[in-house]
C-alpha cells in the first residue's frame, strides 16, 4: 500500500506540472491567474505530502507539513475564487482581502506550532498505519479552518445550482455540472480524512489529483479559459440541433458540432451528396433515419435587407418525438384491437346467451297463451320474469358497452308502473326469500299508474339497486320505498332502496360507480357480480337528468335513493300495489293481431328448437310456414318456390346468413328476388343492426323473439292484402289436463333441463332413440378425424362435429356430454391441440357410457319406428 501512495504522488506531481504549462499557454486573463494559484498551490502540497510520506523521523515529517501548508490553504481560496469568478458573481474587495488574510495566518499558525497549540492542539509521531506519520491534535484554529472550508463548498454548490437552473446555454451547463463534480470530490476527499478511517492518510490528495484531472479535460474539451468561443459556440447550439451554413454557391461555409451525430465521417464525404440528400428531405418533408436518430431537416435562406447571403439547413434531432408518435400509433393499433375483441366477444356472449333464453322464453309464451289455469298462469309470469333477469346479466354488459360508446339512447314511452314494479319485485324476492332476509315494501298508493318514460330503463335501474342490497346483506332487511309528487302533467318519483348490509366504508364511496370496481373485493369475493352494475345505475340516472344519493355506516348498512321525473299518461292511482300485484298473472291474455293464410314464409335456421318456437308463436296467424336447416336448402327453395316472408339466422354451419343473402342476391333463378328479408340473430351489441342492413337485409330480429316485435315486422313486410284482422273461431284449451308421463332416473339425464326443449315426451323419447342409434357412428368419425387433429380442414370437421353432439345432448338433457362437447369446440376453434388431446378421451368415455344409460329406451320403439328400421337393414 505504502508504494501506492507513492506512485499517487509522483502521478500526481506530473499531472499538475503538465497542467500548469497548457494554462500557460492560454489566453493571459484574471481566470487563469486564479487557475494558476490553484495547480501551483496543489502542487505545492504533493510535493509536500510526498515529503511527509518519505520521511523517517518526527522532525522530518513535521517539515514538511509546514511546505504542505505553504499551499494548502491556498487550493481552497483559489478554487472558491475562481468559479465565483467564472458564475459571474462578484465578491467585495474588503471580503477578498479578508479571506486572504485569514489563509495566510493559517500558513503563519502551522510554521509556528512549536510555540502554541491554537492550530496543533499535540503533535506525536507514530509507525502505526499504513506509514510512519505525525498523529496531530487538533486546535481551535484548526477547527475554525475546516468550518471555513465546509462553508466554501456549501456556497459553491449553492450558486452553481441557481446559476444551472437558470442557464440556458447547453455549453455552459456542461462546464457548470464539472466545476460542481470537481467541488463534491475535493469536498469528498475532505470528509472521509476527517473521519480517520484512512490510519492516517490524507485523502485530500487523490481527490485533489482527480479534481485537477477533470478540471484539465474541462479545460481542453470545453475551452474552460476562452469564454468569447464558448459564447459563439453557445448561440450556435442555441439556434438548432444541428446547422449546415452555405454561401451564395451553395458550398458549406460552416457546421457546428451537433451534425456530427448525423454524419460522422463528414469530412470524408463528398460536399454535393451531402447536399443532394439535405434538399431531398427539406423538400419532401421526409425524416431522414440514421441508425437510431431521426432527424427533420429543414432549409432557410439568410437575407437582410433583401440581400441574399446564403442558406443554411437545420438539422433537428426528432427522434424521441417519433418514437412517441410510433408509440401512440401501436397504442392506437391494440386500442382498435382490444375494442374490435371486445365487440366480437359480446356478440359471441350476446348468442350464446340469448339463443337458449329464446327457447325459454318463447315456450312460456305458449303457456301464457293457452293455460287457462291461474296456478300455472301464475308460475309461467314468474318464470317470464325470471329469464328476463337472466337477460339483464347480458344486456347490462352490452349497455356498458354503449353508454362508452355514446349509443345508448332514452326512449321514452307510455308503461303501467305496476307492472314495472310486479317485474322488478318477481326477480327480487326469490334472492331475499333464499338468504331468509325480510323484504319491505312501501308503494306510494296515489301515484298515477300510467307513466311516460324509458322504462327499460328505469327498470334496469331498480334492479341493479335492489340486487346489490340484496347481495351485501347477510342477515337483516331490504326495503324499498318509492313515493312521489305530481306537478300537472309530470310526477317525481323519489326512490329509496336501504339494507342492513356491510355498509361502506367512507374512503371507498368516491369509487362508487367505476366499472368493473368493487369494494373490498378480498373479503366479498364469494359474492357475484362484475362490478358494473352501480356504473350503469349512475350513468343512466345521469342521462335522464337525475343523480343516485349514497349514504352508508360501515358494518351497519347503506342507503341509495334518486329522485326521477315522469310524465304522466294517465292519473288513475296505482292503489294498492298488494292487491294488484296478486292479479297480474290473470291479466295476461294473448291475442293475435292479424290473421294471413295465403302468406307464405319461409324460416332458414339451423336450430331446431328455434324454428319449433318461431311456429307455434305464429300458428294462431294461419300463416304457411315452411323452415329449413341450412343456407343451402334455403336456396334450393326459393329457386323453385315463391315466399312473401323470409327469416333467415345469422349463425349457421356451412352457409351462414350473410353468405346466403349474397348468394340469393345473385341468383338468376330466383322466385323471391323481390322478398323482404329479415335476419334473425342474438348479436345485440352496438351497431349490429346497421351492419346487418348495410350487409342488404330489409329488417332486423334479435333473439329471444319479442312477439309483439314479430307480428309487428311481418305487418310491416307482408303487402296489405294478405292480412285480415284476427277472429277468434276455437277458445283457448285450458292447459294441464294430460298427466306428464314419467321418465327413468338415469345418471347424468336432466329431464326438467330437457323439457325446456322437447316438452312432448314421445318426442323427447323420439329424439333419444334418434341419437341412440347415431352414438356409435359418432364415435367412429370423432376418433377418426382426431387422428387428423393437427390438419387445418379434419380440425375444422372436428369442431362441427362436437358441435352438432353438443347440441343433441344438451336438446335431451345430457349436460355432462354437452359440456365436454362444448370445450372441445372452443379448443378446436383456437386451435389449441394440447387441450383436445386432453379431452378427446374423456369425450369417447362418455359417449360410451351414454349409450348404455341410452338403452333403456331402444327397446321402446313404435311400429313406426320397428318398419323405418326394417326398411333401411337395421333389423
Amino acid at each position: 500500500m505504502y508504494g501506492v501512495f507513492l506512485a499517487i504522488q509522483y502521478v500526481g506531481i506530473l499531472i499538475l506540472a503538465i497542467e500548469i504549462f497548457y494554462i500557460l499557454q492560454q489566453r493571459s486573463s484574471h481566470l487563469q491567474n486564479l487557475l494558476l494559484i490553484v495547480v501551483f498551490a496543489t502542487l505545492v502540497n504533493f510535493v509536500g505530502y510526498l515529503f511527509e510520506i518519505r520521511s523517517t523521523s518526527k522532525e522530518q515529517a513535521l517539515l514538511a507539513v509546514k511546505m504542505i501548508y505553504l499551499g494548502k490553504p491556498y487550493i481552497i481560496l483559489g478554487t472558491f475564487l475562481f468559479i465565483m469568478q467564472f458564475y459571474r458573481i462578484k465578491i467585495s474587495k474588503a471580503l477578498t482581502v479578508f479571506l486572504c488574510v485569514f489563509h495566510v495566518s493559517i500558513s503563519v499558525l502551522v510554521f509556528t506550532c512549536n510555540y502554541h497549540q491554537l492550530y496543533y492542539s499535540s503533535i506525536d509521531y507514530v509507525n502505526e498505519g499504513y506509514f510512519p506519520h505525525l498523529v496531530l491534535g487538533h486546535g481551535i484554529m484548526y477547527q475554525v479552518f475546516t468550518g471555513f472550508i465546509a462553508a466554501y463548498l456549501v456556497t459553491l454548490f449553492y450558486f452553481g445550482f441557481r446559476k444551472y437552473r437558470a442557464s440556458r446555454l447547453r455549453q455552459e451547463k456542461k462546464q457548470i455540472v464539472f466545476l460542481m463534480v470537481i467541488t463534491a470530490i475535493a469536498g469528498g476527499g475532505l470528509l472521509l480524512y476527517l473521519t480517520g478511517w484512512m490510519k492516517g492518510y490524507d485523502t485530500t490528495l487523490p481527490a485533489y489529483l482527480v479534481s485537477n484531472l477533470l478540471l484539465l479535460y474541462a479545460l481542453v474539451r470545453y475551452n474552460l479559459l476562452d469564454t468569447l468561443s464558448i459564447a459563439k459556440e453557445n448561440v450556435i447550439d442555441k439556434f438548432a440541433d444541428g446547422l449546415f451554413v452555405l454561401d451564395r454557391n451553395e458550398h458549406i461555409l460552416f457546421t457546428n458540432p451537433q451534425v456530427r451525430g448525423l454524419y460522422p465521417s463528414l469530412d470524408d464525404m463528398e460536399e454535393s451528396e451531402i447536399l443532394n440528400e439535405l434538399e431531398q428531405y427539406s423538400k419532401s418533408g421526409e425524416r431522414l433515419h440514421r441508425k437510431d436518430k431521426v432527424y427533420q431537416i429543414t432549409k432557410k435562406s439568410i437575407k437582410e435587407n433583401n440581400n441574399f447571403y446564403g442558406s443554411m439547413y437545420i438539422v433537428q434531432d426528432v427522434t424521441e418525438n417519433y418514437k412517441y408518435m410510433i408509440r401512440l400509433e401501436k397504442q392506437t393499433a391494440y386500442a382498435k384491437k382490444a375494442n374490435k375483441a371486445k365487440s366480437d366477444f359480446l356478440a359471441k356472449m350476446s348468442h350464446e346467451i340469448r339463443t337458449p333464453i329464446n327457447s325459454v322464453l318463447g315456450m312460456d309464451e305458449m303457456i301464457l297463451r293457452e293455460s287457462e289455469e291461474e296456478n300455472i298462469r301464475r308460475y309461467a309470469v314468474d318464470i317470464k320474469t325470471a329469464a328476463q333477469s337472466l337477460l339483464s346479466i347480458i344486456n347490462e354488459i352490452l349497455d356498458s358497452s354503449k353508454i362508452e360508446s355514446g349509443k345508448l339512447k332514452i326512449i321514452p314511452v307510455e308503461y303501467e308502473f305496476d307492472s314495472l314494479l310486479n317485474d322488478v319485485i318477481n326477480m327480487i324476492v326469490f334472492k331475499v326469500r333464499e338468504k331468509k332476509l325480510e323484504f319491505k315494501i312501501h308503494i306510494q298508493e296515489d301515484l298515477p299508474n300510467r307513466l311516460v318514460g324509458d322504462d327499460i330503463r328505469v327498470r334496469q335501474i331498480l334492479v341493479n339497486l335492489l340486487t346489490n342490497a340484496v347481495k351485501y346483506t347477510r342477515e337483516g332487511s331490504v326495503s324499498f320505498d318509492v313515493t312521489g309528487t305530481v306537478e300537472e302533467n309530470e310526477v317525481i318519483l323519489h326512490v329509496v332502496v336501504q339494507d342492513t348490509g356491510i355498509g361502506i366504508k367512507e374512503e371507498d364511496l368516491p369509487q362508487i360507480g367505476t366499472s368493473y370496481k368493487r369494494m373490498e373485493e378480498s373479503r366479498n369475493r364469494g359474492i357475484e357480480g362484475t362490478g358494473l352494475g352501480m356504473s350503469i345505475v349512475i350513468d343512466l340516472l345521469q342521462m335522464m337528468g337525475s343523480k343516485l344519493q349514497i349514504d352508508s355506516v360501515y358494518g351497519e348498512g347503506s342507503t341509495f335513493s334518486f329522485e326521477l321525473r315522469q310524465g304522466i299518461a294517465s292519473h288513475d292511482p296505482i292503489g294498492d300495489y298488494t292487491q294488484r300485484s296478486r292479479i297480474l298473472g290473470r291479466e295476461y291474455r294473448y291475442e293475435v293481431s292479424f290473421q294471413a293464410p295465403d302468406a307464405k314464409i319461409l324460416l332458414i335456421d339451423d336450430n331446431d328448437i328455434n324454428r319449433r318456437v318461431f311456429q307455434n308463436l305464429l300458428k294462431e296467424t294461419g300463416m304457411r310456414i315452411t323452415d329449413v336447416a341450412s343456407g343451402e336448402e334455403g336456396l334450393e327453395l326459393i329457386a323453385e318456390e315463391h315466399f312473401d316472408l323470409i327469416f333467415l339466422d345469422h349463425m349457421m354451419p356451412g352457409l351462414d346468413g350473410i353468405q346466403t343473402l349474397r348468394r340469393m342476391r345473385k341468383m338468376e333463378k330466383n322466385c323471391c328476388k323481390d322478398t323482404p328479408v329479415i335476419v334473425l340473430t342474438a348479436n345485440a351489441v352496438v351497431g349490429a343492426r346497421e351492419k346487418y342492413l348495410k350487409k342488404g337485409f330489409d329488417n332486423f330480429l334479435t333473439k329471444p323473439i319479442d312477439p309483439d316485435k314479430l307480428e309487428l315486422i311481418i305487418r310491416s313486410s307482408l303487402p296489405e292484402g294478405l292480412i285480415r284482422e284476427f277472429q277468434r273461431e276455437v277458445p283457448l284449451l285450458a292447459g294441464g289436463d294430460m298427466p306428464e308421463e314419467e321418465l327413468p332416473e338415469l345418471e347424468e339425464f336432466d329431464w326438467t333441463y330437457a323439457r325446456l326443449h322437447l316438452q312432448d315426451t314421445e318426442i323427447l323419447k323420439h329424439t333419444i332413440r334418434d341419437i341412440y342409434d347415431s352414438l356409435d357412428d359418432e364415435y367412429t368419425e370423432l376418433d377418426r378425424l382426431y387422428e387428423q387433429i393437427r390438419d387445418e380442414k379434419k380440425r375444422s370437421e372436428y369442431r362441427t362435429r362436437v358441435h352438432a353432439l353438443k347440441s343433441n345432448m344438451a336438446m335431451v338433457g345430457a349436460l355432462l356430454l354437452s359440456k365436454i362437447a362444448r370445450m372441445l369446440e372452443v379448443a378446436a376453434l383456437e386451435g389449441n391441440i394440447e387441450k383436445i388431446d386432453r379431452l378427446h378421451p374423456i369425450l369417447l368415455e362418455e359417449i360410451k357410457n351414454h349409450k348404455e344409460r341410452m338403452a333403456v329406451f331402444a327397446g321402446e320403439r313404435t311400429k313406426e319406428e320397428r318398419l323405418a328400421r326394417l326398411l333401411e337393414g337395421e333389423i
